[in-house]
């Protein structure tokens, strides 16, 4: 005496002709949808939301912020050592320059008081 109770689920996949894809489409397909796959729906958009807000931007805003972070550096870091060496260098130079002609100086001053 027991029933045969069963549930009749259709799980074709919905078909949409998108050749003729228009507006007044979309929403008579969207008006046509159960609770349940509005649930669907909204679990996906909302699991992208979530791994776009955590995820994905945050990593392109990282490798943006990286990349201009490796390039500001490089045209301000190259030229400075350079600069430096050059101008310790040249302050040398001429230090070195200026303790010889400041000897030379004085030996041809001493040569002309001794003669």
């Amino acid at each position: 005496m027991a029933e045969d109770v069963s549930i009749q689920l259709d799980f074709s996949p919905i078909s949409i002709d998108t050749q003729y894809w228009t507006l007044s489409h979309a929403i008579d397909w969207l008006i046509n949808l159960e609770w349940w796959e509005w649930l669907i729906i909204l679990k996906i958009g909302f699991v992208f939301w979530v791994l776009n807000v955590t995820v994905i931007l945050p990593s392109l805003y990282m490798q943006v912020l990286l990349y201009t972070d490796e390039m500001t550096s490089r045209k301000m870091q190259l030229p400075l050592p350079n600069f430096e060496e050059s101008a310790r260098v040249l302050r040398l130079g001429l230090a070195k320059y200026s303790v010889m002609q400041e000897k030379e100086e004085s030996d041809i001053y001493w040569k002309g008081k001794n003669s």
